[in-house]
């Protein structure tokens, strides 16, 4: 989503800057992988997935800026 914010100076004369909104969703998944070890006995290796919805919005910061003349 493209966001242009814009200042009027004068009636003729345009001030203004082009920035991003991005907005992600999903459910992302995670493997965790543990090791127990004992004296003595075998190693038990345990293995878990989770998964749980995320979402996140970043605004990226203005890169120009604009100056608009109208006629």
């Amino acid at each position: 989503m493209q966001v242009i914010p814009r200042f009027y100076a004068t009636k003729r004369i345009l001030i203004g800057t082009g920035t991003s909104l991005y907005y992600t969703r999903g459910f992302p998944s995670e493997t965790i992988s543990e090791t127990d070890e004992f004296p003595g006995q075998p190693t038990m290796y345990t293995t878990s997935k989770t998964s749980s919805f995320s979402s996140q919005a970043t605004l990226a910061l203005p890169v120009a800026f604009y100056l608009i003349i109208k006629s």
